[in-house]
């Protein structure tokens, strides 16, 4: 081959690859993921960065996805009051902060998504949700002192509960197990406790505070992984009450084909080695992303319309509002 044709040929390859350097650059886009933050876990100032906070892995899932598509992939957190979903009003508000990010996708539990849908907020498509024990749906639970010696849902009559925004899921837990009553009737003596995160309701619990609490199997898994001490808690009784938290899209910032494409490697996350820093959580959990179930979305369903229609909804704003 001669010096020309060789010249020639370089020429091409070089042209062709710049050529794809361009082509990847023009298909790139800017895609922001919003991470919403309950109040009573991370404050303003750790929410600036989501490093600092409960949900610092959604950080590191922009990070890879960024490597592995090209695109300007970032985590924005935005702070998420307690009663953000418990009025139309709230709920509005909330929604146009997210909106305000600009975000192609959102982090949400199976509740909020039921709930925003329902009030006409068609710009959702669900891209995957998380599996936690092997399950799609997360429980709601009844905590106590092992010491205590309560074996079940009636010995908790005349005792002590703890708890804020868990207040529906406690009636939901309650109904599901025989006991429709407002829980001041129920229970001895209610407790408000604005950080009802379940470390922090743990710690209460083993103070002596109160007598029982309520949370999510979720927070319960990963909160009893972070200290031994907490194998003095017993969890009473459990009920589905939510399909598990999940990622969705924003249908008008994204095309089909670039959901495709997260949702593909979102699906495949546990069997690609780049993702190699979440098998160990994914370990922790007993799950990974899978595709979005119909079936444990009718359990959010469920229970978000059985707490309007049966009251807990306005017994829990009641109770908040100190009435």
């Amino acid at each position: 081959m001669n010096i020309k044709v060789k010249s020639f040929l370089v020429i091409i390859i070089l042209s062709g690859a710049i050529f794809a350097a361009f082509a990847r650059q023009a298909r790139a886009e800017k895609i922001v993921f919003v991470v919403p933050i309950a109040l009573n876990s991370a404050t303003p100032d750790k929410a600036a960065n989501a490093g600092d906070n409960p949900s610092s892995f959604l950080k590191r899932i922009c990070d890879i996805i960024k490597k592995k598509t090209g695109d300007d992939v970032e985590c924005a957190i935005v702070d998420k009051p307690n009663n953000a979903m418990l009025t139309p009003q709230n709920m509005k508000k909330y929604i146009q902060e997210i909106e305000a990010k600009h975000y192609a996708g959102l982090y949400i539990s199976g509740n909020d998504y039921y709930q925003l849908i329902a009030s006409g907020y068609d710009k959702l498509a669900p891209a995957a949700q998380i599996s936690f024990k092997k399950k799609t749906t997360d429980q709601a639970c009844l905590f106590t002192r092992a010491a205590d010696g309560i074996s079940d849902v009636n010995g908790l009559k005349g005792k002590t509960w703890g708890g804020s925004y868990f207040y529906m899921g406690t009636r939901f837990i309650l109904y599901k197990n025989g006991v429709d009553q407002p829980l001041k009737r129920f229970f001895g003596k209610i407790v408000f406790e604005q950080n009802d995160y379940w470390l922090n309701m743990a710690d209460e619990l083993l103070a002596g505070k109160f007598d029982v609490f309520s949370g999510s199997g979720e927070e319960e898994m990963m909160g009893r992984a972070r200290d031994k001490k907490y194998a003095a808690i017993k969890t009473l009784a459990c009920v589905p009450f939510r399909s598990t938290h999940m990622i969705v899209f924003n249908k008008e910032n994204l095309s089909k084909e670039k959901m495709d494409q997260l949702r593909g490697l979102l699906l495949n996350a546990h069997k690609d080695k780049d993702w190699g820093t979440f098998q160990f959580i994914f370990s922790i959990i007993q799950g990974h992303f899978v595709p979005f179930d119909e079936e444990a979305f009718k359990v959010s369903k469920e229970f978000v319309d059985m707490s309007a229609s049966r009251g807990w909804l306005k017994e829990e704003l009641n109770f908040i509002a100190g009435k």
